[in-house]
Order: structure tokens, then C-alpha cells, then sequence
């Protein structure tokens, strides 16, 4: 987004305004004065202020806000264990400030000074007065020539070419990060190096990662993976064909994936389908826009000379090709395997940024990104290697009804429709082995009491304290910190494989034995007795946990009175209320009002977003888990019968039926799929699936009708 364009906070997001600045703040002994709130993110703030000759200025302030919180003005770590990354965050945002404050150009925006003050790092750059390029292409009243575009291209390769020259990478270039001001010029801004540098350097601060469906080359996705030159140029490339089409190209996974299952590359050219511009002008687009880096144009200058000097590059080779698309899914699927940490997408009407759970894999029916939307940014996410119990669950049982019960959510000693149920419980792809069903005499809250510390102190007011009964954090920080709670968690829910079904009869009329809804909670909790009401108490904050999307309020010490203005009753916890008021976003999160309280403060509402996971067991006693990731539902095997089901693995990621030739891409897809196949009286099915190093079929065998 522009940086001069102010944000309003939507009702639903107004308590995310308590990380910000106040107008009126002094930094640096006064020499700057904030005016107002302009952007924020996850790596950091943007303000208008004013410096000591009254000028505007644009300040970026350092905030992570995943590692760190603010008391007055003072930024500092969450915690004891975020000192190190919010300290490393810094160091970064310091030395990209001053690279970037040696890179004079007419086409890139100015860092004037970068100083320290406040716990954390601040840059003050050149305040543009314009529109941002997203701006410009949705405004309905405004069209850009070709001559405006080819000049916008010929100013933003000088820039891209400058930035490389200094050995540097943009890493975010997107309509939102390039300014037109009030003379048509095109500044470049935003650069998202330091957030790529920090990702690196940890799992832990993977979650400053960002990519941009439509405009993010597919290595982008891949953290580890090998950028360069050629990686800013295909998100310019986007960024111009957005404003040429009208609209943003395809996802570059959905791309990757069609080549891996030698379909057609679902992009569209713009060659001969756009008129008015030079030749090679397009054509250099679609280059830039290949999805083999090899095969793009690989400098700035290479771009140029197609375009005004007629250089034609080399043609593609397609065994390079296939190289290349087997050494992609092979990282994909390598990254699938390893934990890490961040965090989710958001729902547009949420107006929040969306945010991964699981390792990006190829969408092979990824449509084409709408026009217009504002919110370009999705920070992307390892695999989250951690055993999920479930404390309870929205149940469909397999009557044949689609209507969904509510169970209330249970303590550990009684048993419950849950417990009783077969195979339940989800894993990660990175833990195939784990268990399918939940723990019946074990809750997940439970393990975590004993394995986490307690950041908070007791209220003063508080009388009496019951067992801390709290959800388990879904983070590989959590399962690393607490290695007691995974062990525990594991053994308490072993592996308990269903028969296979019989081989021989019609096929059964109903294809799922089971399908409930699970949450995984971004904290940890204790539930007490204070003044005679039953409260949970914030004990941890999952590191993974993105309090952008969840809820900024969040934080140790918080105390929690109930759920949409109902109070929590015996035996209840966070996790059992949000189950009970469960409606998914299209996001993949639930989201509810809450009523809290800090340690020092009124009682006041918020908004909470919890992750949601779809657990699925068919009646052939295969068993699937189905979670947001990546702006997309992905749906994951998690066992299979012992002795095997057709050619179908554990860990295998399905993205599309062959037989029906629908594609799995959302949380109940799956039942769709079984309850077309069952209609149609098919015995065996084939899926596409992600494993290993490439996408393979897997044959799976539908139950079939016990012989009478």
C-alpha cells in the first residue's frame, strides 16, 4: 500500500491500534514528531511524522511484531526467548537502512537516517505524495497508456538494474510498493531484504517471510531456496502485467504444479493478445514471467536490450526443464518435512493479512488472482511438526446427515462422544507416523501445563485453582521447548489402524466414518477460580502465533472472562468455547469476541482468531487432516490401514481426484469427492498426490458393503 495512504482500523481489527505510536510521540531527543499511523506489517510499523525543519518524512519503525510487544514507547522482547530474534530483527533493519541509504536514484526512495531509540530501530525516508501503482490500476477512472507503461518499465529497470549492480535483492516488488508521485514518476520502495536475510537465520523468525500471490516468483515460497536478479524481475514482470491485463497472473505454484503433471502453464501470454506497445515489449514480459528461473531473462539489462535492441534470448530447453521441475518439487516436498514457524492467511472481510499453517505445495487449480485487493502480503510457512490432541469437537458422524453436533468440550476424567470416536486426531505431513485418533483420558491443555512456564503471576484477587486444562500450541518453538509435552502427547495417543475393508461386494453407500473440526490454540492457558468466577489465565503465547491475525491483545498475563459475551463454565476452556461458536472463514480461521482483562488494566473486549483443521477417517480406514496454508486448503493423509490401502502413503499431500477429476481444495473436498464416487458406484479411485520428490497417482480402494 502507498505510503501515504492512512489505514483505518475495521471494528473487528481495533485492537491492533495498541501496537502503534501515538501522534505527538518525539523520537531520536525530538528530532522527529509522529503525525499519524500510516501501514504496518509483520517486520514493521510506517508513520508520517515531522522532522526539526517541520518537513514530512515517512519513519519505519522496526516492530516484529511476532517476538516483540511495546510498554509506553519501549519496544522489548515477549519473552526471555525472543531477546535473541528481536535482537537479530534489529541488527538486520540497521544494515539494510544503510545500504539502502547508499543507493542514490531518481527511482528509488531516499533513506535519510536510520537511528536507534525506543528498545528498536527506526529509518526516516522520503515522504512521496501520489499514488501507490495498485491504486492507479483499480481506479476505474484512470487507464494507463502503453507509452505510461513502457515508461514506468524502461524508469523501474534502471532502479531494479541499480539495486543489483550494489549486490543488493528488492524482494517485494508489487503494484502496493511502487509510487507514482504528483510528476508520473515511478519510486520504488519497501524493500523486503532484510525480512528474506532475517527468515534465513532461523526457523523462528521464518515468520517475517512475506510472498504475494500473483507477483511472488514460485521460489519465493521456498525458504532456503536460490534467488537472484531473475527473482525480482519475474514480480516486476507481474506487476506490469497486472497493469496491462487488468488483472494479477496466476499463482506461481498453481504454474509449477501443471508442469510437474506435464499440463499446459496455465498463464496467459500477453504476445498477441495486447496491442499498442513495441516489439519485444510483451514478449520480454512473458520471459521475465517464465516459471524456470534458467530460462527467464537474468538482468535488467538483458530486459531492455529485448525490447529496444531486438536481442532475442536463448530458446528454452526442455530438458533443462524437466531439471528444473524436478529439483522444485523436490525442495518443495523437503521443506514439507522440516518444522518451522509461522503463520496464517487472513480472510478478506477480515482485514488482516492471511497467514500460513503448512509448507506451500502446488495448487494445481489455483485460479487466477482477482483484480484489485488490497492486501497483496502472505507470509508463508514451514511444515508444523506437532501432535494436535483434541480437547473437543463440531462432529459429523457418518449417518448420512451433513448437519454438524457441537460436543461440549470435557475434562480429562470423563470419557466423551470424542474419545469414543474412531481416529480423529490430526499430525503435520512431517510426522506421518503420528497418531489418528485423540487421547481419551488426556487433554491437550493438560500437557502443556506441565511443559510450559508461566509467564504471568497469579491475580491478587485470585481464591482458589483448579488444574490448568489448556489447548496445545501448534508450533515447533512450543514442541522444542517442551520436549516432555510432545512425548507425552504421543504417548498418550498411539497408533491405532483400522482393518482393511473387505474385497469383495458393491461399494458402501456411505464413504466417511468420521469428520469433526479441531482448533489449535495460539497460547497456552490455566483455568482458575477469581472473585468466584471461572477465568482462563494467559500462561504462553505460541511463537508461531501471528497477534496481527490473532488478536494484538494477546499476551502473558491477559486473563480471559468468556467467549461472545458467555462465561466460561466447569469444565470449559478456550479452546471448548471457540469450538462451540466455531464458523469458519474462508481463511481458515474462527473467529470470536472475547472479554478480557490485563494484569493493570479495565475489562475490555477483542477479537480472537483461531487456526481451524478438518480431520476426516473414511470407512476404508484411510485418514486425512485438511488445513489452510498458503492461501489454499490442503488436505494431508495422515495413516492408512495396516497392511496398506492401494498405492496411497501416509504423508502424501492430495490435490485432485482422476476419477471425478475434482480438485481437493478445500476442507471438505474430500467427502465431496468419496460421495460423488460412491453415487457413481466406483471400487477404486486414482489421486494426484505430492510426495517425496515429485507428484505422483496413488491408487486408493473405496470400502466396499460388509457381505450379508
Amino acid at each position: 500500500m502507498g505510503q501515504q495512504k492512512v489505514v483505518e482500523p475495521m471494528a473487528d481489527d481495533v485492537m491492533s491500534v495498541m501496537d502503534e505510536l501515538q501522534p505527538g510521540t518525539k523520537l531520536l531527543k525530538g528530532q522527529y514528531t509522529i503525525s499519524r499511523f500510516l501501514n504496518n506489517g509483520g517486520f514493521g510499523i510506517t508513520y508520517l511524522a515531522k522532522d526539526s525543519l517541520n518537513r514530512d518524512v515517512v519513519i519505519k519503525e522496526c516492530f516484529p511484531n511476532a517476538f516483540c510487544r511495546r510498554s509506553k514507547t519501549v519496544v522489548a522482547a515477549r519473552s526471555r526467548a525472543h531477546q535473541a530474534e528481536l535482537r537479530s530483527v534489529v541488527q538486520l533493519f540497521v544494515r539494510e537502512a544503510h545500504s539502502l541509504a547508499k543507493m542514490v536514484h531518481p527511482n528509488i526512495v531516499a533513506v535519510h537516517q536510520v537511528f536507534e531509540d525506543n528498545g528498536t530501530a527506526y529509518m526516516a525516508i522520503d515522504y512521496i505524495q501520489g499514488r501507490d501503482l495498485l491504486e492507479v490500476i483499480e481506479d476505474k477512472s484512470t487507464t494507463l497508456s502503453p507509452a505510461e507503461i513502457v515508461n514506468i518499465t524502461e524508469k523501474m529497470l534502471s532502479a531494479v538494474g541499480f539495486i543489483h549492480e550494489s549486490d543488493m535483492l528488492h524482494r517485494d516488488i508489487s503494484p502496493d510498493n511502487i509510487l507514482i508521485n504528483k510528476k508520473g514518476e515511478p519510486i520504488l520502495i519497501d524493500f523486503g531484504a532484510a525480512r528474506e536475510q532475517a527468515s534465513r537465520k532461523s526457523r523462528a523468525l521464518t515468520a517475517l517471510r512475506v510472498v504475494k500471490d500473483g507477483y511472488s516468483p514460485q521460489e519465493f515460497y521456498i525458504a532456503g531456496s536460490e534467488q537472484g536478479p531473475w527473482s525480482d524481475l519475474y514480480a516486476l514482470g507481474a506487476t506490469l502485467y497486472h497493469a496491462i491485463s487488468g488483472e494479477a497472473p496466476i499463482n506461481g505454484q498453481a504454474r509449477l504444479a501443471a508442469l510437474a503433471e506435464n499440463r499446459p502453464d496455465p498463464y496467459q501470454p500477453l504476445a498477441g493478445r495486447v496491442a499498442g506497445y513495441p516489439a519485444g515489449f510483451l514478449e520480454a514480459i512473458d520471459r521475465v514471467m517464465n516459471t524456470i528461473p534458467k530460462n527467464r531473462l537474468q538482468s535488467a539489462q538483458d530486459w531492455l536490450a529485448m525490447f529496444k535492441d531486438g536481442v532475442m534470448p536463448v530458446p528454452v530447453n526442455d530438458d533443462a526443464l524437466q531439471e528444473a521441475v524436478a529439483h522444485m518439487i523436490a525442495e518443495t516436498a523437503q521443506i514439507a518435512d522440516e518444522p518451522a514457524a509461522e503463520v496464517v492467511p487472513a480472510a478478506p472481510a477480515a482485514a488482516v493479512k492471511p497467514k500460513a499453517q503448512f509448507a506451500p505445495l502446488p495448487d494445481v487449480d489455483a485460479p487466477v488472482a482477482a483484480k484489485g485487493g488490497r492486501k497483496l502480503g502472505v507470509p508463508v510457512i514451514g511444515a508444523v511438526a506437532a501432535v494436535v490432541v483434541v480437547a473437543g469437537l463440531a462432529i459429523t458422524f457418518s449417518g448420512g446427515s451433513s448437519d454438524t453436533a457441537t460436543t461440549e468440550p470435557a475434562a480429562a476424567s470423563a470419557p466423551t462422544e470424542t474419545a469414543a470416536a474412531p481416529a480423529a486426531a490430526t499430525t503435520e505431513p512431517a510426522a506421518p507416523e503420528a497418531t489418528a485418533e485423540p487421547a481419551p483420558a488426556t487433554t491437550a491443555g493438560e500437557e502443556t501445563a506441565q511443559a510450559a512456564p508461566t509467564d504471568a503471576a497469579p491475580s491478587a484477587t485470585e481464591t482458589t485453582e483448579t488444574p490448568a486444562e489448556e489447548p496445545t500450541a501448534s508450533a515447533p518453538e512450543a514442541a522444542a521447548e517442551a520436549a516432555p509435552q510432545t512425548e507425552t502427547a504421543e504417548a498418550a495417543a498411539p497408533v491405532i489402524e483400522t482393518p482393511a475393508a473387505p474385497v469383495t461386494g458393491p461399494v458402501a453407500e456411505n464413504q466417511i466414518a468420521f469428520a469433526a473440526w479441531d482448533v489449535r490454540m495460539p497460547f497456552s492457558e490455566s483455568m482458575r477460580t477469581v472473585d468466584g468466577k471461572r477465568v482462563a489465565v494467559v500462561s504462553r503465547i505460541d511463537p508461531a502465533a501471528d497477534l496481527s491475525v490473532v488478536g494484538s491483545w494477546l499476551k502473558p498475563g491477559v486473563t480471559l472472562y468468556g467467549i461472545n459475551d458467555v462465561a466460561f463454565e466447569n469444565g470449559g476452556t478456550t479452546a471448548g468455547m471457540v469450538l462451540n461458536n466455531l464458523h469458519v472463514d474462508p481463511d481458515g480461521y474462527s473467529r470470536v469476541g472475547v472479554t478480557y482483562k490485563t494484569a493493570s488494566g479495565d475489562e475490555q473486549s477483542g477479537l480472537l482468531a483461531v487456526p481451524t483443521v478438518r480431520i476426516v477417517s473414511l470407512a476404508n480406514g484411510m485418514n486425512v487432516s485438511a488445513a489452510f496454508a498458503d492461501g489454499k486448503w490442503q488436505t494431508i493423509v495422515q495413516t492408512v490401514p495396516a497392511g496398506g490401502l492401494g498405492s496411497v502413503q501416509p504423508g502424501d499431500v492430495l490435490f485432485r481426484d482422476k476419477t471425478t477429476g475434482i480438485a481437493i481444495d478445500g476442507p471438505e473436498t474430500i467427502e465431496l469427492v468419496m460421495a460423488e464416487l460412491a453415487k457413481q458406484k466406483i471400487a477404486v479411485t486414482e489421486f494426484s498426490v505430492v510426495r517425496d520428490s515429485g507428484v505422483e497417482t496413488a491408487e486408493v480402494p473405496l470400502a466396499l458393503e460388509a457381505a450379508q
